[in-house]
């Protein structure tokens, strides 16, 4: 099993970079077509089209993906209540367009929910066939229908853009990306999955949908909320910085973290089937496949984060251009909960594989909650505060899913403790090329100031250089993984040297 998992790992990974280097691309170009201003007013859209997916799917993806005895009723059943959730909140934003617009005071608001709200009557026919795909762990096809969604969205908002449709080119992007998505979901599903209607087996979806989506549901409101209280209380501008920052932090989790959880999930769920299968208890197999898990995750994710705040101005300068330098203050201080934000999906998936979803509503109820009061409060003192404010609720979820879990599956807390000293030294050690790069030139790597080409390669050849060493010390396993990732890659270069 491992080596199925190792192969849907990698087909997982090369779906989602090669989803996110064609967003990346788009980016590129559209961060220099578009103003803050225009990134702000679609960053309201795409955060109630965010809170709204999270209740459209309503648990169903995880339901599918966990459900030992997956009957042809059960699959109909989670259609139909993914259907009717979907069209009722198309049909609710259809209605509430104006009063949107009127709340944020941006009258071009009510047009680009039209657009957006086009996902929500297209996206529950491919909801169930992507979950058993999912399920099935064959990620060949989930690599198909990410790079073409991804493309299809930023060829259309790019081409848009450019010929000056503001932000309603990247509504339009929206569309073709979900409707590609849609088709060729369809097209590809498995003959297991029928289509057609029923409630049957409503029951039992609602039961399990309404633990799961609760949870996810407040997440995403807590994690949007920031974007209303922005817009809301400060301006477009603002929260279009705020954007292009949270994009940068949240990087490693869509290239790194979203490409996992795909995997994680039918993993943990799968080990924890095999040991019920011997009679054993499911906590030793949580607890081991957890820690393993966490030690590959952080191993990767704290480096990253910590080389982006030493190198964020030349970063941003790359990705966005110089107009967005205001965005790297912003960038820094949500770095420090980013750290901690890495290790709550895992947690999450953890949580949902042993069937503990009301303990995941809790603690995700009781992180957002205390957020939302934090934003309250700081959003009457500045965006530095509300930042601070964000940093702390995602540190609080993690101490929270790490109570939790050393409760139901025996993932000590100190054995937690002592996989995050190792990623700590990880981190360390890639960032210490980057910080004695920026340090001998201080006023190369500020704001405003032109690329330093040199300074950066080597910072980065240093940081690999580092990080590679330290896995090496501590023989990690993801330095196998690494190497094992590698192998093909340093073969067919040697074959075309050895050809030429």
């Amino acid at each position: 099993m491992a080596s199925r998992v190792r192969r849907a790992v990698l087909l997982s990974f090369a779906g989602k970079y090669s989803a996110h280097l064609i967003a990346l691309g788009s980016i590129l170009v559209l961060a220099r077509l578009l103003t803050p201003v225009e990134i702000g007013v679609y960053s309201v859209g795409l955060a109630l089209l965010a809170i709204g997916t999270k209740l459209r799917d309503f648990g169903v993806s995880n339901f599918i993906i966990q459900e030992p005895d997956l009957t042809v009723a059960r699959l109909r059943t989670a259609f139909t209540v993914t259907f009717v959730i979907g069209w009722l909140l198309g049909g609710t934003v259809l209605l509430g367009r104006h009063w949107i617009a009127g709340f944020f005071g941006e009258p071009g608001l009510a047009g680009l929910m039209v657009l957006l709200s086009v996902s929500f009557f297209v996206m529950p026919f491919a909801a169930v066939a992507t979950a058993q795909i999912r399920r099935d762990m064959d990620f060949g096809s989930i690599y198909w229908l990410e790079i073409s969604s991804a493309a299809a969205q930023a060829v259309t908002a790019i081409t848009l853009a450019a010929a000056g449709f503001s932000y309603y080119s990247l509504g339009w992007g929206s569309i073709a990306g979900n409707t590609t998505f849609a088709a060729l979901a369809l097209y590809l599903r498995p003959r297991a999955v029928p289509l057609g209607f029923a409630v049957s087996e409503f029951r039992r979806i609602v039961a399990f949908g309404s633990r799961s989506s609760a949870a996810t549901l407040i997440t995403e409101i807590g994690t949007q909320a920031p974007e209303f209280v922005i817009a809301r209380v400060m301006d477009f501008a603002t929260l279009g910085f705020y954007s292009r920052a949270r994009g940068l932090v949240m990087l490693f989790h869509r290239t790194v973290t979203e490409a996992l959880i795909p995997v994680i999930l039918p993993y943990f769920s799968e080990e924890i089937r095999a040991v019920r299968k011997t009679g054993h208890t499911d906590r030793s197999a949580v607890s081991a496949a957890y820690l393993d898990t966490l030690e590959r995750l952080l191993c990767l994710a704290w480096p990253f984060l910590v080389v982006l705040a030493i190198l964020g101005y030349p970063i941003t300068h790359i990705l966005y251009g110089s107009q967005w330098d205001a965005s790297v203050p912003m960038m820094r201080i949500l770095i420090v909960g980013a750290l901690f934000f890495s290790l709550n999906p895992l947690g999450f998936l953890a949580l949902t594989a042993l069937g503990a979803m009301h303990m995941n509503m809790v603690v995700t109820m009781i992180a957002q909650a205390i957020g939302l009061c934090l934003l309250a409060v700081t959003a009457l003192i500045g965006i530095e505060a509300v930042l601070a404010g964000i940093s702390a609720t995602m540190a609080l979820q993690y101490l929270c899913y790490a109570v939790a879990l050393q409760r139901l599956a025996g993932v000590r807390i100190i054995d937690q403790a002592a996989r995050m000293g190792r990623a700590m030294t990880a981190a360390a050690a890639a960032a210490l090329a980057p910080l004695a790069v920026v340090l001998s030139d201080l006023e190369g790597f500020a704001a405003d100031e032109p690329i330093n080409w040199g300074g950066l390669l080597l910072a980065g050849i240093g940081s690999a250089a580092g990080w590679l060493a330290i896995l090496a010390v501590y023989r990690s396993a993801l330095l196998d993984d690494v190497m094992r990732a590698a192998k093909p890659i340093w073969q067919s270069a040697r074959a075309r040297l050895g050809g030429g």
